[in-house]
């Protein structure tokens, strides 16, 4: 664990996050040997919307090759940098091409300079302007960034959460992915947004 930079005050907590380490692997595993990901990039929806073909693109491309900026691979990165990454790049390849391997990995730029889809632009919507992102999600899918970090969130199951709740908002940005918002109002007692993640 020294390796990860993983310091604990005793073996206890150590064999505690262990433990936690191996339900996080075992659920991951599980969930992707059913290869029926939910979920598309919002990217990909833009895609299919001016294309009518929906592409799975390449997560490993930007964990491999957009390295720049805050980027750092499997160790997370900006939604802006990202896309400015495929802006730049002039596209994206696809995940058949350049499949995902849940690691680092050196840039293959015979496989990324095959695009897939590419991009023109991305907008961030303002920070607390509801109207705003009404705005943009009639027209494209958005993607937002959530504070993710408090035991609410990590342990959502179901259901609405509400807007005080310590999973908040943090960004919408129009054309990016993290995970895509819609407006899903229409209920007569309580307005919301649907998230997926």
């Amino acid at each position: 664990m020294a390796q990860y930079g993983r310091v604990y005050k005793d073996l206890n907590e150590k064999a505690k996050h262990f433990r936690i380490f191996k339900e996080n692997v075992a659920f991951i595993d599980s969930f992707n040997a059913t290869n029926n990901k939910p979920y598309k990039l919002a990217i990909e929806g833009i895609t299919k919307l001016k294309t009518g073909n929906l592409i799975s693109l390449s997560e490993q491309e930007l964990v491999d090759c957009d390295v720049d900026g805050e980027d750092e691979g499997c160790e997370g990165g900006l939604m802006d940098d990202a896309f400015d990454f495929i802006q730049n790049n002039k596209g994206l390849t696809s995940e058949a091409n350049y499949p995902y391997t849940g690691q680092d990995g050196t840039c293959n730029t015979n496989k990324e300079s095959n695009h897939a889809a590419t991009i023109n632009g991305h907008e961030d919507v303002p920070a607390n302007s509801e109207a705003t992102l009404l705005k943009a999600v009639a027209n494209q899918h958005v993607s937002v960034a959530i504070d993710a970090s408090g035991s609410e969130f990590q342990s959502y199951s179901g259901g609405i959460l509400p807007a005080n709740s310590e999973a908040t908002l943090l960004k919408a940005v129009a054309n990016q992915h993290v995970s895509a918002a819609i407006d899903a109002s229409g209920s007569e007692f309580q307005s919301y947004w649907a998230v997926y993640l």
